[in-house]
C-alpha cells in the first residue's frame, strides 16, 4: 500500500497526465510504492517533502532500482502540480528543482516570441577560454544582412519549412495585417518580428562594418523579390545558409547558450500557439503536425501511417507538456 493511499489512488485514476503512457504510469506506480518507506520514515507525503529530503529518496530509489533520476524528480514535481491544483498541501520548494534533463530542454527551446527575440540578439559573452565573444545577430535598424537571417529564423517558428522559407518573396508578406500568404496557407507573424520582416522585405544595401576600418561598407542587395537574397546570391542555398547562422547564434565554444535547433524552433512556435489558444479553452491539438510528420515516410499500408501518426501525437503531446510545465506551469 501506498502512503497516504487514498490521495495517491486519487492521483492515479483521474491525475496522471493524459501524455502519459503504460510505462510511464507504471514507472509511477512503482516509485509511489518505493517512496512509501521515506514518506513512512518521515510521516510525510512525498509531496510536501523539503528539497533535500526529496532528492536524497530519489537519488537512493533510482541507485536501488536503476531508474533514471531525473525522470523520478519530474514524475514528483507533476504529482506535487496536481496537489497544489487540488488543494492538498505541497511543498513549493519541489516545483523549483530544474534536473539537468529539463536544463537542456530548456536550452533547447523557446518560451515565447519575445525570448526567441532576445536569443536572436547581438550581444558579448565568455567562451570555454573565457575570452570575450560576440554571439548573435545583429539588430534590424544596423542594416546588415542579418536580418534575413531573422526573417528565415522567424519563418520556422511560424510554421514554414526550411525548404518553403527560402522561396518565401516579399510579396508574400502582408505587413499591415501582421502575415505571410504562402501556397494558400496563412502564417502569422508575431509583433517582435515585423521590424525584422519590413527590413528583410524593403532593404537594397547591406551595411558591412569592418572592423579595421571605422567607414562602413555597402554592398548592393541582389534585385528580385525574395526574402532571403543576399548581396551574392539572388537565392541562397541551404548549405550556405544554415551555416552562417548556426556561426553566429550558436558557436561551440560558448557554454550555457539557449542553442535551439531547427526543429526546436518550429516545435516551440507549435507550442507556443497551442499554449495560447489553451488560455483561450481550446484543448492541445496536434493532430496535422502528427499527420505531416507521420507522412514524411512512406508507409506501405494505411494501419502503418494510423500507427505512425498516434505515435507522433503522443510525442508531441509529452513534449508539449515538458514544454509547458518548464516555462509556464510552477
Amino acid at each position: 500500500m501506498f502512503y497516504n493511499d487514498k490521495i495517491k489512488a486519487a492521483y492515479l485514476l483521474d491525475g496522471i497526465p493524459s501524455s502519459y503512457g503504460e510505462n510511464m504510469i507504471k514507472l509511477c506506480r512503482q516509485f509511489m510504492t518505493y517512496v512509501s518507506k521515506y514518506e513512512r520514515m518521515l510521516d510525510k507525503d512525498v509531496g510536501e517533502f523539503d528539497r533535500i529530503s526529496l532528492e536524497s529518496s530519489a537519488y537512493r530509489i533510482a541507485k536501488a532500482t536503476k531508474k533514471d533520476y531525473d525522470l523520478l524528480i519530474t514524475l514528483v514535481k507533476q504529482y506535487v502540480r496536481w496537489r497544489k491544483e487540488m488543494g492538498f498541501p505541497y511543498n513549493k520548494e519541489i516545483l523549483d528543482i530544474v534536473t539537468e534533463t529539463e536544463r537542456l530542454f530548456m536550452n533547447q527551446h523557446l518560451k515565447s516570441p519575445a525570448h526567441f527575440k532576445n536569443v536572436m540578439k547581438e550581444r558579448t559573452v565568455l567562451n570555454d577560454k573565457n575570452q570575450q565573444v560576440t554571439v548573435g545577430l545583429r539588430e534590424s535598424g544596423t542594416n546588415t544582412i542579418d536580418v534575413t537571417y531573422r526573417a528565415f529564423l522567424w519563418m520556422l517558428y511560424v510554421g514554414l519549412t526550411k525548404e518553403e522559407a527560402i522561396d518565401v518573396r516579399a510579396s508574400d508578406v502582408d505587413l499591415k495585417n501582421r502575415c505571410i500568404v504562402y501556397n494558400g496557407r496563412t502564417f502569422e507573424l508575431p509583433v517582435e518580428s515585423i521590424e525584422d520582416f519590413e527590413k528583410a522585405c524593403n532593404l537594397t544595401t547591406f551595411t558591412f562594418e569592418k572592423p579595421s576600418t571605422s567607414e562602413p561598407i555597402f554592398f548592393k542587395r541582389k534585385d528580385g523579390d525574395l526574402i532571403l537574397r543576399g548581396y551574392k546570391s539572388g537565392k541562397p542555398t541551404l548549405t550556405t545558409l544554415s551555416p552562417a547562422i548556426q556561426r553566429k547564434l550558436c558557436p561551440p565554444d560558448v557554454p550555457n547558450l539557449v542553442k535551439p535547433s531547427y526543429p526546436a524552433i518550429a516545435k516551440s512556435g507549435v507550442f507556443f500557439r497551442t499554449y495560447v489558444k489553451e488560455l483561450l479553452g481550446y484543448p492541445p491539438d496536434f493532430t496535422e503536425d502528427a499527420i505531416r510528420m507521420a507522412d514524411k515516410t512512406k508507409h506501405t499500408t494505411e494501419e502503418a501511417r494510423q500507427t505512425a501518426i498516434k505515435r507522433f501525437l503522443k510525442i508531441y503531446l509529452s513534449e508539449y507538456t515538458t514544454w509547458r510545465d518548464l516555462f509556464y506551469v510552477k
